[in-house]
């Protein structure tokens, strides 16, 4: 049986909006993450994602260091849900 879990992220820094979506995209995808982001601004992005725990923790940790062209200020993380149904990674608006 898996072990799953699902966060909800809000990282605050200097976010690329041309890269930062993709990237993020990306690594959730390798780890076979189900979920959504949207960044409303440069400054900020929300992330929901449910997954295998060792690799939602894996993700939390790649997001915390970012790509080279983001500076990660902050990253806010609370218990997402599990119930809400998704079956692939999405960038939203």
């Amino acid at each position: 049986m898996q072990d799953l879990i699902s966060r909800h992220m809000l990282i605050r820094g200097r976010l690329s909006d041309k890269t930062f979506p993709e990237w993020v995209h990306h690594r959730a995808t390798v780890l076979d993450l189900k979920g959504w982001m949207k960044m409303p601004s440069g400054s900020s992005a929300e992330i929901a994602v449910t997954g295998e725990r060792i690799l939602v923790e894996a993700f939390e940790v790649a997001c915390s260091l970012g790509p080279g062209e983001s500076l990660i200020d902050s990253i806010d993380t609370r218990p997402g849900n599990l119930n809400e149904p998704a079956d692939t990674f999405r960038l939203l608006g």
